[in-house]
C-alpha cells in the first residue's frame, strides 16, 4: 500500500457486546497514523451502559487481510524489541513466580512469533500454550518448540478446568466477540484459576491530551475500548471476581502517540522517524514522564487480574 491509500472494506455495525443495547454516540473519528491508509473510523459509546467500540468496523476476516501484515507485532530483530521481551519476561516471570507448580498449566492467547513464551521456557518448567490466529506467524512461533495452535482461541476447543493462567497482552481489544472471548477463558480456567489482560486504558490520562494522535485508538484494529469499570463489569457478568487492576508502564506507548503527533500534525515524516518509538533514545526520555504520570496508579495501559471461582454456581439451575 502507497500513502493516503484508500481501502475498500466491507463494515459491519455492531451491538454492544457488553449490555447487547444498540443505540450509541459518536466519541471521536480518526484514522490508523502507523499505517499507510486513509481511511477514517468512528469510536462509539453505547448510552445504555457505557462501552466504548469501533462502530462502523471491517468484518474480522478483512482485518486479518489488509490490516494484520506477517510484520505486524512480529519484529523481534530491533534492539528495542528485544529489551521489551527480556524487561516482560522477566515481569512475567516474578508475577506468577509464587503462584505456578511444576507443571502448571499457562495458555498465551495471541502469541504472535513467541517472544514472550520463549523466554518463560527458557526459564521455568511450566507447561505452555498459545494461540495464533496468522498460521505463518504460529509457525514461527512453533519452531520455537512452543505448543501453538493456528487458532483463534474460540476455534481452538481446549478443555473445561484445563488451564491454571491465561494470559492476553494487547489482545482483548482486538477480538470481534470480547464476550464470547471472556466466556471461553472462564470455561478452560480450572476453578481458582487467573485471567491476565494487559490493554490500553480508554479512561487513561494522556488521551485527552493527544486526542485523535492516541496511540490506543489504532483503528480499525481496536474494536473495543475498554475502562477500568467496563472491563470490571463485563468480566464480573461473565462470573469472574476481579481481583485488581494496575497501570503499567509502558513509555515506548507514549512515544508512539509523540510519534503520530510529529508526522501527522506537523507534517514531519521524516523527523517521526527519528524521534519515534523505534529509537530506544527516545523511549528512555520518556521514562520520567511515564514516572510522573503513573504516581496516580492510573496510566494508559492497564493490566486487570480476574478469578475463576473455586466454587462456580450453576447459572441454568438457578434460573
Amino acid at each position: 500500500m502507497t500513502e493516503s491509500t484508500l481501502l475498500e472494506l466491507e463494515l459491519e455495525d455492531p451491538v454492544c457486546e457488553s449490555c447487547g443495547g444498540g443505540e450509541k454516540e459518536r466519541v471521536i473519528s480518526t484514522r490508523d497514523y502507523e499505517t499507510p491508509i486513509s481511511n477514517h473510523f468512528a469510536v462509539s459509546r453505547c448510552t445504555s451502559c457505557g462501552l466504548v467500540y469501533t462502530a462502523p468496523r471491517p468484518k474480522f476476516e478483512d482485518l486479518l487481510t489488509h490490516l494484520y501484515g506477517d510484520d505486524y507485532l512480529c519484529d523481534e530483530s530491533g534492539l528495542t524489541q528485544k529489551l521489551r521481551t527480556a524487561y516482560q519476561g522477566r515481569a512475567f516471570m516474578r508475577k506468577f513466580r509464587d503462584f505456578m507448580y511444576p507443571g502448571a498449566r499457562l495458555l498465551e492467547v495471541g502469541c504472535a512469533a513467541g517472544g514472550l513464551l520463549a523466554y518463560v521456557k527458557e526459564h521455568s518448567d511450566w507447561n505452555l500454550h498459545a494461540c495464533e490466529p496468522r498460521r505463518e506467524i504460529a509457525e514461527l512461533a512453533c519452531r520455537r518448540g512452543l505448543d501453538v495452535q493456528p487458532h483463534t482461541l474460540a476455534e481452538a476447543e481446549y478443555d473445561d478446568d484445563f488451564f491454571d493462567v491465561v494470559y492476553m497482552s494487547h489482545v482483548i481489544e482486538h477480538v470481534p466477540d470480547v464476550r464470547v472471548t471472556m466466556e471461553t477463558v472462564f470455561r478452560i480456567l480450572k476453578p481458582g484459576g487467573l485471567f491476565i489482560t494487559e490493554h490500553p486504558d480508554f479512561g487513561g490520562p494522556t488521551r485527552p491530551f493527544f486526542g485523535r494522535y492516541w496511540w490506543g485508538y489504532h483503528l480499525p484494529r481496536h474494536l473495543t475500548h475498554f475502562t477500568r469499570d467496563s472491563m470490571s463489569r463485563m468480566l464480573e457478568s461473565v462470573g469472574f471476581e476481579v481481583d485488581g487492576i494496575r497501570g503499567c508502564f509502558r513509555p515506548s506507548l507514549l512515544a508512539r502517540s509523540i510519534e503520530n503527533c510529529i508526522k501527522e500534525r506537523l507534517g514531519l515524516r521524516a523527523l517521526s522517524r527519528v524521534l519515534g518509538q523505534r529509537n530506544p533514545a527516545v523511549i528512555a526520555a520518556m521514562f520520567p514522564f511515564e514516572y510522573l504520570i503513573g504516581r496516580s496508579g492510573h496510566s494508559d495501559v492497564m493490566e486487570v487480574t480476574a478469578r475463576k471461582p473455586e466454587t462456580v454456581p450453576d447459572r441454568a439451575a438457578a434460573a
